[in-house]
């Protein structure tokens, strides 16, 4: 899974360093959300994608609710937690990117200093397991709100780049269950 505004149906996507991923087969702007098809095991990238060999175990799919705390794992922002989800179904979107009123989650930092931004959509927002050592996927980054944006972290830097304390993701559990299950033909993989 990925963000929809990362790649057209039938485009080929490659990591950071240049590597094909596959292609995509399934881009939804209506749900910010796309399908490329590729080899997976149940492991999810955690941190940068230029310097990270690390990965955790995918234990399962969970919804989100207001309270539960996350992590995110962008490919530019790197590895980064301590969100808390402030609204699930949100739909009111006139502060954000022009993006489709579909209902998504937002999170916020716990201090308004830090959080993802450009580069990191499509990465993963998850929680994590009582033990620390596996991931619950909760969904994929889709975008930030304009009068929340904090300097950057991660790698690699530049004056362009914009990142966002306030920012939204798609439910991977909306994707994953009835009605768009079938739409998408995706399937969650534990490690």
């Amino acid at each position: 899974m990925t963000a929809a505004h990362c790649g057209q149906n039938d485009s080929v996507q490659y990591d950071g360093g240049g590597d094909v991923i596959g292609t995509v087969h399934h881009s939804e702007s209506f749900v910010d959300t796309a399908t490329i098809g590729t080899n997976a095991a149940g492991r999810m990238w955690d941190g940068w994608w230029q310097n990270s060999t690390f990965t955790k175990p995918v234990h399962g799919l969970g919804s989100s609710w207001v309270g539960n705390w996350i992590c995110t794992s962008g490919s530019r922002s790197g590895a980064l937690c301590g969100f808390q989800v402030t609204q699930v179904g949100a739909s009111n979107l006139a502060s954000a990117k022009s993006w489709p009123n579909w209902p998504y989650t937002v999170a916020s930092s716990h201090d308004a200093t830090y959080g993802p931004g450009n580069g990191d959509s499509g990465g993963p927002a998850f929680d994590l397991t009582g033990d620390q050592a596996r991931v619950i996927a909760k969904g994929t980054m889709s975008h930030g709100y304009d009068d929340a944006v904090v300097p950057c972290q991660g790698q690699p830097s530049s004056a362009t780049r914009r990142c966002y304390w306030l920012f939204a993701y798609s439910e991977a559990y909306t994707v994953f269950n009835e009605p768009l299950s079938a739409l998408f033909g995706a399937q969650v993989i534990t490690g």
